[in-house]
């Protein structure tokens, strides 16, 4: 136990030293960015815990979060609490993360830690994340997804594209998200089946957000479904994950 936490530590710091490399190359930050909120809050509520495309729960779940930003570096707690469960009360899952952002030749990339928790029982873990994301016009934005475990389950990986699309409308913004994503056989293994199988799925997801002030209301969707010669492999998920989102943001100083 000691040494997963200790690695699993050791990964989170690793986000707050001052990148070098990337700051040498780095787009400097706009000067509308001290006018950004710093502090976040936000309770999440949705018919079902799904994450990376795997269904973690069979009923409702409360998931409340918490992030801020200090010395270029945004810190997030997470949590998932399920919903008329006889056997957990409170939080199940608690998990940890660091993330940074950089701008180079007009792609935004981010780098993220996760730290995974669980109350309840089973061993801790750790994940590494790369986003990487560019405008192409029209309100349409391209991503690129990668993550891998490196605690429990080294190895464990799963990587994504999307293709987004935000528009205002009124005091509102639509978003409309297209993805395709593939699970390693280690990732399927050690989440899902012991087949020693990768796993292609395509999904999306739409929601709409209703900002006033500093107060965030947003309404979501999404749903994920596996294809192509994996589509006989058995996946625990319901036909589309709906919630609800609320809570707050807030500017303050660096």
């Amino acid at each position: 136990m000691r040494t997963r936490i200790a690695a699993t530590t050791a990964v989170l710091a690793a986000l707050v030293l001052p990148p070098r490399l990337l700051a040498a190359t780095a787009e400097p930050a706009s000067a509308d960015s001290a006018a950004e909120p710093h502090l976040g809050i936000e309770i999440d509520s949705n018919s079902r815990y799904v994450w990376r495309s795997i269904v973690l729960s069979r009923r409702e779940v409360v998931q409340p979060s918490i992030w801020s930003e200090l010395w270029g570096t945004t810190f997030s707690v997470w949590g998932n609490a399920p919903v008329r469960d006889p056997e957990v009360r409170g939080f199940d899952e608690v998990d940890l993360a660091a993330s940074r952002s950089v701008t180079l030749a007009g792609f935004e990339l981010e780098a993220t830690s996760t730290m995974y928790t669980y109350p309840t029982g089973g061993p801790s873990s750790a994940e590494l994340q790369l986003v990487g994301s560019h405008g192409v016009g029209a309100g349409l934005t391209l991503k690129a997804l990668g993550s891998v475990d490196v605690v429990d389950h080294p190895g464990a990986s799963f990587v994504s594209g999307s293709i987004s699309r935000d528009t205002p409308i009124r005091k509102a913004t639509l978003s409309i998200t297209g993805r395709l994503s593939h699970a390693s056989p280690r990732f399927v293994t050690s989440y899902i089946s012991d087949e020693p199988s990768g796993l292609d799925l395509v999904g999306g997801s739409a929601s709409l957000e209703f900002e006033a002030g500093w107060f965030v209301v947003r309404p979501h969707l999404d749903v994920d479904r596996p294809f192509g010669k994996h589509r006989s492999l058995e996946v625990e998920q319901p036909p589309w994950v709906f919630g609800v989102a609320v809570g707050g943001r807030f500017a303050g100083r660096r």
